[in-house]
């Protein structure tokens, strides 16, 4: 909604509407998910869809994975990044464009783990581990890119 001056209000989006969110002042890069309405302090940023149709369990799986976190260090995207480069610069896959059936399945899998994953959120830490893993693994697999090779990259170049 917009007012006369050309101002959009995003309170209604944000009561409204799937959404996920993220700290901007933080050590790792942890998003969140939530599909109930949900005010934050000034220092947590909300990724919104300019309307367009969102995977919201396979983005906040992939958004949480261990790829994404070599991503961040590698495009200089971790604490106190800039909201739009975070929202322009990340690589987005769509189940549309996916070649394969064993991509398809792939990305199924994930989405599947996303939802155990965050119905599960308050409950075991062990088997939260358990789907952060099990997701990092496939996650790697989609893109056909070595864990451990990644992993080395980080700590090589990227651990502080």
């Amino acid at each position: 909604m917009r007012n006369k001056s050309g101002i959009e209000y995003l309170e209604p989006y944000y009561e409204n509407q799937k959404k996920i969110f993220f700290s901007y002042i933080s050590k790792e890069n942890v998003f969140g998910f939530a599909r109930v309405p949900f005010y934050a302090t000034s220092d947590t940023y909300f990724l919104h869809n300019d309307g367009k149709k969102a995977d919201y369990l396979f983005l906040i799986a992939y958004l949480n994975s261990k790829l994404m976190k070599f991503i961040f260090y590698a495009k200089g995207l971790e604490i106190k990044r800039s909201k739009s480069k975070l929202e322009n610069e990340i690589p987005i896959i769509s189940y549309e464009n996916l070649k394969t059936q064993k991509k398809r399945d792939n990305y199924n899998i994930i989405q599947k783990l996303s939802r155990d994953l965050i119905a599960n959120s308050l409950q075991d830490l062990e088997k939260i581990e358990l789907y952060k893993r099990d997701i990092d693994k496939l996650i790697f697999t989609f893109f056909d890119l070595d864990e451990k090779i990644i992993k080395d990259l980080i700590s090589k170049y990227y651990s502080v």
